[in-house]
């Protein structure tokens, strides 16, 4: 939705106000659905989909009507949007600092890579009817060199936390070569 909102503004067709700068750091770097939820409803509709397929998002859907919380993607889909920001998106400054900002409590995913690795991540997850599935997406490395996106669906067998755990290991191993204390994660409102 960030994205979306940049490169609307570049164009144009919207005109971002002061107070929506919080908003975006708020919905990059807690997870605040509720400062999502503001922006949504102040500059997003049904268009989103159509525009959000520019980033290389081609199987991303609304799930039930257009809403940001009620979307489904593929890791392949977050993956083309992490490489769009990277190397695309103009202005990608303010986004990096972001996702190379976010709040302790989004420390896990991409984070796993260390900080010596300068890693930056936007997390999600859903649970619906008791289901978990949980993803990661970011990147890390000298000048966001290596882009990671990976999801776990943990199809009822454990929650949240053992979710978040997963994709920190993961990226540890890959970044760091070894496992790392398991995160202090929740999931955020």
């Amino acid at each position: 939705m960030v994205a979306d909102l940049l490169v609307r503004e570049r164009r144009g067709s919207v005109r971002l106000a002061p107070a929506d700068q919080p908003l975006i750091d708020a919905a990059l770097r807690e997870s605040a659905d509720g400062a999502a939820d503001r922006l949504w409803h102040a500059y997003e509709n049904a268009g989103f989909l159509s525009r959000i397929r520019a980033f290389g998002m081609t199987g991303a859907s609304f799930t039930s009507h257009a809403y940001w919380g009620a979307m489904t993607c593929s890791a392949d889909d977050l993956s083309n949007l992490m490489d769009y920001l990277l190397n695309r998106l103009p202005d990608r400054d303010e986004i990096v600092d972001d996702l190379q900002h976010v709040s302790p409590v989004q420390h896990w995913g991409v984070w796993g890579a260390g900080s010596h690795n300068q890693p930056g991540t936007k997390n999600g997850w859903v649970n619906i009817n008791g289901i978990w599935t949980v993803n990661t997406v970011g990147f890390a490395g000298q000048n966001a060199r290596y882009t990671m996106a990976v999801m776990n669906h943990l199809d009822g067998e454990a929650g949240f936390p053992a979710g978040a755990n997963t994709l920190t290991q993961v990226a540890a191993i890959l970044f760091q070569g070894r496992q790392i204390p398991v995160p202090d994660v929740s999931a955020t409102p």
